[in-house]
């Protein structure tokens, strides 16, 4: 629970801050940003519902210890993806397990021939863009996404698997970067400016004096809140402390550290909240 409390009062509200600033939600505020303010702005976006969404996740699952529930992970690192079939059984759990048991199995599933397949795949992602809201723009989103299950499954199939892990992984980002755009814009004129910016053809600048300012100035927490959506952190933790269970003294530190370490989690954060008036809370809307 303290990490997720970390991860949203520091990290994602830092990076929320940055989104809104590169990327606003008005047109005439798009209109002439430099291409990469808007593709800094949209990977602070990225970033953001990221370490949102898992903060509340991390912060229910421990108040479930709290009260003796057990709760599963609901978001398993999803940017170590390599293809978008494996992000979507890391990114949201819960809700692709609800539509894969309550509405594509019922549907047939994959019992039915390809084409009945398809058509249940195309119905599962049309209702989850709805379930995120009652816009045409969510809609889309679930469709694209859909587009390229579908690719994967029947067309880069036979090919896609000897690629190097790197590309895959340079794939699945980009795929899931430019989905985050058709997220964030409900309204589609909106939407086509912030696109058509990116590859500067709104006749706007690659880049500006401001643009690289923030960069500058905000670059230590950009690295931090992008290697915070990794699982180094954790897979470090479990490596020292299976090295100090066999080290008596550096055990009985590490037990220590084990202690105080959720007080100041918490501490910051609280901190954090005070301190700032900025606290963005996306989760509320799906």
């Amino acid at each position: 629970m303290q990490s997720g409390c970390l991860k949203k009062a520091v990290l994602a509200n830092s990076v929320a801050s940055l989104a809104d600033q590169l990327l606003p939600m008005k047109a005439s505020a798009l209109q002439h940003l430099p291409a990469s303010a808007l593709a800094l702005g949209l990977l602070m976006y990225m970033v953001q519902i990221y370490l949102d969404f898992s903060a509340y996740s991390d912060m229910a699952i421990g108040m479930g210890w709290m009260v003796g529930f057990h709760f599963k992970e609901n978001f398993n690192y999803p940017y170590i993806s390599q293809s978008i079939t494996e992000f979507w059984r890391r990114w949201h759990i819960s809700l692709s397990s609800f539509f894969r048991d309550y509405v594509y199995i019922p549907l047939g599933g994959n019992r039915k021939g390809a084409l009945r397949q398809i058509f249940n795949m195309f119905v599962v992602w049309a209702a989850t863009g709805f379930w995120h809201g009652a816009h045409w723009n969510y809609i889309l989103w679930g469709l694209y996404f859909f587009v390229f299950l579908v690719l994967e499954k029947w067309v880069l199939k036979g090919f896609f698997n000897h690629f190097p892990r790197i590309f895959k992984h340079l794939y699945l980002l980009v795929v899931v970067y430019f989905g985050w755009l058709l997220f964030r814009f409900t309204d589609f004129y909106t939407l086509a400016v912030a696109a058509k910016g990116l590859f500067t053809l709104n006749g706007n600048a690659w880049t500006d004096v401001h643009t690289q300012m923030v960069l500058m100035n905000n670059l230590y927490i950009m690295l931090v809140a992008i290697l915070a959506c990794l699982p180094w952190w954790k897979n470090g933790y479990r490596a020292w402390m299976n090295w100090a269970n066999r080290v008596p003294v550096v055990a009985t530190v590490a037990n220590l550290i084990d202690v105080i370490a959720p007080i100041v989690l918490v501490a910051i954060a609280t901190l954090m909240l005070v301190g700032n008036s900025y606290n963005p809370f996306l989760y509320f809307q799906f």
